[in-house]
């Protein structure tokens, strides 16, 4: 202690006496700043502790704690056949969980697939393709005023009789053979938009066969033109028409096959279909050839008989036909009397569908040729 804190008193005993008494006063103010600094913690823990405490209590903590007990006891053999019969216990259910978990997954597997099979996802960078019925139309691309009337046909049993019962009167042709079809689904600008198989030859092929099977004489005309350009093709198209139509003038109606592709501004296809007797076909377009401002005789012959044909074959099989065209362009049609383009569905068709089109197109022809000249 420091000299001013000294009292000055009588006696030596009373000095030590004193000094003795401010010790004790020390030690007992630090041992109660302890307590309260003690009590403070313990108040501050409860507070900060009670909020745990609780939720741990009401989530079930202690039953935890008293499960976990029960399985550090289990844990403990009692014996070594106890602990066996355990183990098999164990991997049975742990084989039927395997085998469980396998089910699962396996049918998820067979979930997702019939999913994407239903609904196939569209890839990224491919364009959508929507299916759509069209209604039927008629599109004069020309400023020429068309006749409507009917057409003057010639009937089979005329050429029957003139040329003999061999003779043929249908070609079929093309001038694109390897115009394909997409997935119906989707495509991308790296698709394939002409093939080896599965393309128009072969649909063409189809039809010749179905037409002659039907009794209607069928030549098919199997070439591919131009390499190039659509002048190129047309001027070997009409060539070749013109040789087979030499060697062989009974035939008086000529069928050229092709597919269309519309592409709409969002670049978005329309698959055009329509169910025919439950099978779904895509819809067709009958185009004539013009010459923009005039026609020919043969063209306006080829209008009317593409009119009418339109009209016969949609009263049996509403808008299968969705559009007859009279194009600007010749398209090689005024060689022959009875010349037709038939687009076969467009590129956003599956080639099912253009194939079930040909199948009800050549049931139609022969329909509609069979009612010439007997009414």
């Amino acid at each position: 202690m420091e000299g001013k804190d000294l009292i000055l008193v009588k006696g030596e005993n009373e000095v030590y006496l004193e000094k003795r008494r401010n010790r004790v006063n020390l030690r007992r103010t630090l041992a109660r700043l302890f307590l309260l600094a003690l009590v403070a913690c313990v108040i501050l823990c409860a507070v900060f502790l009670l909020p745990r405490v609780k939720a741990f209590w009401g989530s079930g903590g202690l039953d935890m704690i008293l499960e976990n007990l029960k399985i550090s006891a289990l844990k403990k053999p009692s014996n070594q056949g106890a602990q066996g019969n355990q183990g098999v216990q164990g991997n049975q259910g742990g084989s039927q969980n395997n085998q469980n978990n396998q089910n699962q997954t396996q049918g998820g597997q067979n979930g997702t697939l019939d999913t994407e099979n239903e609904d196939e996802k569209i890839p990224g960078g491919a364009y959508k393709i929507e299916i759509a019925t069209k209604e039927y139309k008629i599109t004069n691309e020309t400023k020429i005023e068309l006749d409507t009337s009917a057409p003057s046909l010639v009937s089979p049993f005329e050429i029957k009789n003139k040329y003999g019962g061999e003779a043929p009167l249908v070609l079929i042709t093309h001038r694109a053979p390897k115009e394909c079809y997409s997935n119906g689904k989707y495509y991308t600008e790296k698709s394939d938009f002409y093939s080896d198989s599965e393309n128009i030859a072969a649909l063409a092929k189809e039809l010749s066969g179905k037409l002659n099977a039907l009794g209607i004489k069928t030549l098919y005309l199997d070439e591919e033109y131009a390499k190039g350009t659509i002048y190129g093709t047309l001027n070997e198209y009409e060539k070749s028409l013109n040789e087979v139509l030499s060697r062989y003038p009974s035939i008086s109606y000529v069928f050229s096959l092709s597919r269309g592709i519309y592409i709409n501004d969002s670049m978005s296809l329309e698959r055009e279909a329509v169910s025919v007797g439950g099978e779904k076909c895509a819809q067709i377009r009958i185009i004539s050839g013009t010459g923009g401002e005039k026609m020919s005789e043969a063209q306006g012959e080829n209008v009317s008989f593409a009119l009418d044909f339109a009209s016969k074959i949609n009263e049996s099989s509403p808008n299968f036909v969705c559009e007859s065209k009279i194009a600007r362009f010749p398209l090689g049609q005024n060689i022959s009397p009875f010349a037709l383009d038939v687009e076969l569905g467009t590129y956003a068709n599956t080639y099912d569908e253009a194939k079930e089109s040909t199948h009800r197109l050549a049931t139609l022809i022969f329909e509609y040729l069979s009612a010439v000249g007997s009414e």
